[in-house]
């Protein structure tokens, strides 16, 4: 004869109903974990640590367990799971508009080594949202925009890089007119490009680069008048450039 086959629902009730308990009373304490991530007390390598010690050994025994656990028992089961799955997307969520908003301030400082690290950090969190799903159609996608993205962005910055070392020159009256040159590719290139918070971030660095420049361009020595008709011609793209009125505060006015 055949080895017996567990029949469902015939498990000792104390003991299945202490490993959920059990599971339950992880859960509970993983949510600790989870808040204090959400004060930023610790970072989201220590909460997979956390997830991996608080469900592992349930896991196994649920290996052990299922085919003897009651219908109820096994949703029970099922919504402790859902609950952790849930949120741990949620923390990758967050590890996304985390790395977006470290990505922006370091576009806006010109810190732009850090662009690709949190491009790759938000990458590997896509890839851990969808880490449980068989079907990979919503992480592909997800994928695709991310590169999209940071394609847009590597291409804005090049053309900041460009108009950075212009900005750099000896400021004579030939090398203001590559300036607004400079500057005026910028605008053709990307004023319809969808506007994102990355987006802005590259506009407001333009518009602090040049900020810097109208400043060092009222000592070097030219006309007033040149200055003058300089600083406003690069002001009119600036305005035309800032399509919100957060970024148009930020313009030096055209007297």
């Amino acid at each position: 004869m055949g080895p017996d086959i567990p029949v469902p629902g015939t498990g000792d009730p104390q003991e299945i109903q202490s490993f959920l308990d059990d599971f339950a009373q992880k859960y509970d304490e993983f949510q600790q974990v989870y808040q204090r991530y959400q004060r930023e007390e610790i970072n989201v390598d220590e909460v997979t640590r956390e997830l991996s010690t608080a469900t592992a050994e349930p896991e196994m025994k649920f290996a052990e367990y299922s085919f003897q656990m009651s219908i109820e028992q096994l949703q029970q089961f099922g919504l402790l799971q859902k609950h952790f799955d849930d949120m741990m997307v949620y923390i990758f969520e967050v590890e996304i508009k985390r790395n977006r908003e470290v990505c922006t301030s370091a576009i806006e400082n010109g810190e732009y080594f850090l662009v690709g690290l949190t491009y790759r950090g938000m990458e590997s969190s896509i890839h851990m949202m969808y880490v449980k799903d068989r079907i990979k159609s919503d992480e592909n996608q997800k994928l695709t925009e991310l590169q999209q993205e940071k394609q847009s962005v590597e291409n804005m910055l090049k053309v900041i890089k460009a108009l950075e070392n212009v900005l750099q020159g000896n400021l004579q009256t030939y090398e203001l007119t590559k300036i607004q040159k400079a500057l005026k590719l910028y605008y053709d290139y990307f004023h319809n490009s969808p506007r994102t918070i990355v987006r802005t971030a590259c506009d407001t660095r333009v518009i602090r680069l040049i900020q810097e420049h109208f400043e060092k361009a009222k000592t070097i020595g030219l006309s007033e008048s040149i200055i003058q008709n300089h600083i406003a011609a690069c002001a009119r793209i600036l305005r035309a450039l800032a399509d919100i009125d957060e970024l148009k505060a930020e313009l030096i006015p055209v007297s």
